[in-house]
């Protein structure tokens, strides 16, 4: 039989109808020439498809028409053809009309399962044809047929084909090689009976095709066919295709069922992977979206399926034949900018997809939807509508509502934080990045996410070891007291590596703490130790220096009286047992200046015995809760102490300085801690004289004035040198701890800020400065004249 005998109309057709309904595409089979001789849309029929015709010449092995293709032919729609082959031999094409994308994936399925219809055809007409042959032998005679056994038997080999005869009376059956080939038997092992051969079918549903075979043949004399499966010796199972036909006595009683099997096992496989895929396809399809949608090229649905009425309240037949804007109209804003841009998507024929909407139900409720879909249009291109997919995000945008807020949260609560955190994956790459980490470095958060740690934040570059160790071992890492160099100034920071692990990443957080007051205030604390020890040292030095300052100033005093007082009994009476003349020896030593050096020692004496006092008197713990006190015997007595300050190395000598007092009259006496006033004042003469000294020329003049401040509750004492005063950078700092513009290793930096610290916090006062460069400084300071808490 020729294959092109094979291109029956009625069977094409019904083949290209049959798959269309399976795929959802269009599907065409073509002839010789390129012409369609059938197709899942009849009008195509007779059209000649020029790419066909390359196929069928072997020229080409497939032909896709893209959507452009199809728009400037007349015949050709997009999609793919692939060649149509029975036995090795080219006997026309198949053709998968679909967008281009989808006609690839679904053409080879098509083009297997025409092929294998076409097989299964072939086979059946071969094989009746050679039943019908033998039949008609058969019933010449008998002998005939045995004798041409041998040649039925290599025309089975050659075609595949296999042949078996059931006696009904013994139920013996007889095979030829071909049916050994096909259930994979060796026939010196297996013998045919039907016993045997029905157990090569362990299914019960299989069991009574027996009965329906025979109750066939005795109705129906015309030959049947039927398929069947089978188990295989390694445990698959495979498929047969097998006619059939009756042998019958003159009588007419039937003798026997004889007939032919082919193995279809790839076929029905093949037919049995295609129903897997469109099953799971439905299964995919229904998994991915709550419903299905379809509108007309009015954009008026024409077709629901799936929960659209669960989730939205309304039935289909509410939704079908209205448009999405008449569905919405009582619930959205259309001229939103989403709806704009989908109405001018939908205009524009082209696909959108996660449209969402809020959608308001008649009970109230609310669910958030989101749409998909797809235009489709004819072979000539004509909009035909829109295809598409809604379903239920409700639930979803609850979630990522709560996780931005959480998020949101989280980040609040890392950006409050004073400290540096810096989030970073394994890799050292960003992942985190709070406030005060931008205030720090003025990199935003979205210039750092994602960029290698080193660079946008250098100064940790040689921190990554440390980030590894963290990450590696799982423990923290800790740093303390770091010191930087940042604008001149030395800068202290802990740094603690917490090791990360979130939804199987791992990384770790950096926070950096600026403890650079705690140190300088602990440094402070130490300085003020040291202050303190060697306050007790001055005020033993000075209980230690007062007895022999009394002893030498007594025996200066006596010296005196028994070399000058010439009316002294005593001196006379030693006088004259050594004949001495009181008047010649009062003589030489008025010559010599002997009083005067006396007079020198004992006012000298006076003087040391002041300054050891006012030492022990600053050296001393103050009075607990304040005594009042004279400002202007507490300037005086420090003005004392800082004439005895001479400084070799800074070379001034404070002697040499002029002082011009300027009292109030009406001062009255001030609460206060006098050691720790005086300890301010000492400070800031001597500040004064190292500045007038660093500026030059030889007169050097302190204004020191006290008034009372016009709300009459404060006493003001004003300081003022004719030094080179400060610019307004310098003057701003001036009282922060450890600031000084000395060189390294002249000044500490905190003798300013324990002033303030005495004046604004143990007595509640105030201090500030004036000053401009060139134009000297002049220190004010404000102590209230009611103690603090007083009433």
């Amino acid at each position: 039989m020729k294959h092109t005998e094979l291109l029956e109309f009625a069977k094409l057709q019904n083949i290209c109808i049959t798959i269309a309904d399976k795929t959802g595409c269009n599907v065409a089979i073509m002839g010789p020439g390129g012409q369609i001789i059938a197709s899942s849309k009849p009008e195509r029929i007779g059209a000649i498809h020029p790419g066909a015709a390359l196929i069928l010449d072997g020229q080409i092995d497939c032909f896709d028409v893209t959507e452009e293709m199809a728009r400037e032919s007349d015949v050709m729609l997009e999609g793919r053809s692939l060649p149509l082959e029975l036995e090795g031999k080219r006997i026309g094409s198949i053709g998968v009309a679909a967008p281009l994308a989808e006609s690839r994936r679904y053409s080879a399925i098509v083009q297997t399962c025409v092929t294998v219809m076409l097989e299964s055809e072939f086979a059946h007409r071969n094989a009746q044809t050679r039943i019908n042959c033998s039949i008609e032998s058969s019933k010449r005679t008998e002998a005939i047929l045995r004798k041409s056994e041998k040649r039925l038997r290599e025309m089975s080999e050659l075609g595949r084909i296999g042949y078996w005869y059931w006696d009904l009376a013994s139920g013996n059956v007889e095979w030829s090689d071909q049916v050994y080939k096909i259930f994979q038997l060796d026939p010196k092992q297996f013998i045919p009976h039907i016993e045997s051969i029905m157990a090569l079918s362990p299914w019960p549903e299989d069991r009574h095709r027996d009965q329906e075979l025979i109750q066939s043949v005795l109705q129906d004399r015309e030959p049947g066919s039927f398929e069947q499966r089978f188990l295989l010796p390694d445990g698959s199972t495979g498929y047969y295709f097998s006619t059939c036909q009756g042998v019958y006595d003159d009588q007419g009683g039937l003798l026997a069922i004889e007939g032919t099997v082919q193995d279809i096992t790839e076929q029905k496989q093949s037919r049995l992977a295609l129903e897997l895929s469109e099953s799971r396809f439905r299964d995919f399809a229904s998994s991915a979206a709550d419903w299905f949608w379809e509108m007309g090229p009015d954009l008026r649905f024409t077709r629901l399926t799936g929960r659209v009425e669960e989730v939205m309240g309304l039935s289909p037949e509410q939704i079908i034949g209205r448009t999405r804007r008449e569905i919405y109209r009582d619930t959205q804003d259309f001229d939103a900018p989403h709806w704009q841009r989908h109405f001018h998507t939908l205009e524009n024929r082209l696909p959108f997809s996660n449209f969402e909407v809020r959608w308001v139900r008649l009970d109230g409720g609310f669910r958030f939807i989101s749409f998909s879909g797809k235009p489709f249009f004819d072979a000539q291109g004509n909009f035909l509508g829109y295809r598409g997919v809604g379903g239920d995000i409700t639930a979803r945008k609850q979630q990522e509502r709560e996780l931005v807020h959480l998020r949101n949260y989280l980040v609040n609560i890392i950006d409050s934080m004073p400290s540096i955190l810096i989030g970073v994956d394994n890799s050292g790459i960003i992942t985190q990045w709070n406030k005060e980490a931008q205030h720090s470095t003025g990199i935003h958060f979205e210039e750092a996410l994602g960029k290698p740690l080193s660079k946008v934040f250098p100064r940790l570059k040689q921190e990554l070891s440390h980030i590894n160790r963290a990450i590696r071992t799982r423990q923290k890492q800790m740093d303390r007291k770091r010191s930087r160099q940042e604008d001149g100034e030395v800068h202290y920071e802990d740094m603690t590596i917490y090791p990360l692990i979130s939804n199987g990443v791992e990384g770790a957080v950096i926070r950096l703490d600026d403890v650079t007051e705690q140190v300088r205030m602990q440094e402070m604390m130490i300085q003020t130790e040291k202050m303190l020890s060697v306050g007790g040292l001055a005020a033993g030095m000075a209980h230690e220096i007062n007895n022999p300052l009394a002893g030498m100033m007594q025996t200066a005093n006596v010296l005196k009286n028994r070399l000058t007082d010439t009316r002294m009994p005593a001196n006379l009476r030693a006088a004259e047992a050594l004949g001495l003349s009181m008047e010649v020896l009062g003589a030489y030593l008025q010559e010599r200046g002997i009083p005067r050096m006396l007079d020198d020692i004992q006012t000298s004496g006076i003087r040391l015995a002041e300054i050891v006092e006012n030492m022990l008197s600053f050296a001393r713990k103050g009075e607990g809760g304040g005594s009042l006190h004279d400002l202007r015997e507490l300037i005086d007595k420090t003005l004392v102490l800082a004439t005895t300050d001479y400084n070799l190395k800074k070379n001034y000598d404070f002697k040499t300085i002029e002082i011009v007092r300027d009292y109030a009259e009406d001062l009255p006496p001030v609460p206060c801690e006098s050691a720790e006033i005086q300890q301010v004042l000492l400070n800031l003469f001597r500040n004064g004289a190292e500045a007038m000294q660093s500026h030059g020329g030889r007169h050097h003049r302190f204004n020191v004035r006290t008034r009372l401040s016009k709300s009459r509750t404060m006493a003001r004492i004003e300081i003022e040198d004719n030094g080179p005063g400060m610019d307004e950078s310098v003057r701003k700092r001036i009282f922060e701890p450890f600031f000084t513009t000395k060189p390294v290793g002249v000044g500490t930096g905190l003798g300013l800020s324990v002033c303030y610290f005495i004046i604004t916090e143990i007595h509640k006062g105030e201090i500030s400065v004036v000053s401009k460069p060139g134009k000297g400084a002049c220190f004010v300071v404000s102590l209230p004249i009611v103690p603090s808490g007083g009433g």
